[in-house]
């Protein structure tokens, strides 16, 4: 298990020069955890690419949920 912070996950799940390697941590660390803050920040970073309307809201909802799975069980509180 590792705990990865927003930056991360946003990379894993939007296209980025980053995503390769978080899609490479992902397979060698499968388990990942967080701070229950990284609800908060990533629905953040998804709505402003809402609003520039670089990520269509569907695919945002659909983004949270792929994250819910990864992370889920594995959020804390600090």
């Amino acid at each position: 298990m590792i705990v990865v912070d927003t930056n991360i996950l946003v990379h894993l799940a939007l296209p980025s020069t980053f995503t390769e390697h978080a899609e490479r941590l992902l397979v060698r660390e499968p388990v990942w955890a967080a701070p229950s803050l990284w609800r908060s920040e990533f629905r953040n970073v998804l709505a402003r690419y809402v609003q520039k309307s670089i990520v269509p809201l569907s695919k945002a909802l659909v983004l949270y949920e792929n994250m819910e799975e990864i992370l889920g069980r594995y959020t804390f509180e600090v």
